[in-house]
């Protein structure tokens, strides 16, 4: 038998045998583990854009892939719905009515021809909550008239809604003579829209009236949410001589 000083010895020197293989394998499983996959998104402001996390109602906004993986495709889901306008190594998205709150991207890289999956990357995003007006427009079924004499005129707003909730809005208008000088008015018209109701004609009482001095009138549209104007629109009515 050994003595016991013997058996320590020979257990140290197998277990030093083994650290530093013990060591490389740890080394090489966080290796692994580490992602060099990011994904960063942008909001787009006409020809501007800027990083960004949080975004408004109908906010276009665009994602960047930065990998060092080779030969995939990209796959692209936002709440699980897929995207279809995907890149090589970009997507872009528009929030619509999106819900305000919290939302996520979903970025897998698949193996080129196939979809294993090599990589997946999730991006955290956030739909604020807005009420606006996308736009609007004043239409009248007439564009000349003749002065002096009297013409039923009847105006109506079409309205594209932009918001991601349920609002109140505030139409009306003012027809103005070529000196500016209101000549008519409607009634306000309280409108509650709802996020799904995207585009929608407003039709106003009809008015007679007779236009006295040539020139151009203006029926000048406003949309208004409490003391706060949203939009203005004018559409113009030539009156002329015979």
């Amino acid at each position: 038998m050994k003595p016991i000083a013997n058996m320590k010895l020979c257990v140290r020197r197998k277990l030093s045998g083994l650290l530093p293989t013990f060591f490389v394998m740890t080394l090489a499983t966080a290796a692994v583990g580490q992602s060099s996959t990011s994904v960063n998104l942008y909001a787009l402001e006409k020809n501007d854009r800027s990083l960004s996390n949080s975004f408004g109602a109908f906010q276009p906004f665009v994602g960047e892939v930065t990998t060092a993986q080779q030969n995939f495709t990209l796959k692209v889901t936002v709440d699980d719905r897929p995207l279809s306008y995907v890149t090589a190594k970009t997507f872009a998205y528009n929030t619509g009515i999106m819900t305000p709150g919290a939302h996520r991207v979903d970025v897998s890289l698949c193996e080129a021809g196939s979809s294993n999956v090599i990589e997946r990357i999730t991006k955290d995003f956030v739909v604020q909550q807005n009420v606006k007006i996308l736009q609007a427009a004043m239409i009248a079924n007439v564009r000349e008239v003749t002065v002096g004499k009297s013409q039923s005129l009847m105006f109506q707003a079409q309205i594209a809604n932009g918001s991601n909730v349920s609002a109140d809005f505030t139409v009306e208008y003012k027809l103005l003579k070529p000196d500016g000088t209101t000549v008519a008015a409607s009634e306000s018209k309280g409108l509650t829209v709802k996020p799904q109701e995207a585009a929608f004609p407003l039709d106003f009482t009809p008015v007679d009236y007779g236009f006295d001095v040539p020139g151009d009138y203006r029926a000048v549209l406003k949309i208004s949410k409490s003391s706060d104007q949203l939009w203005t629109s004018d559409f113009v009515i030539h009156a002329g001589s015979n």
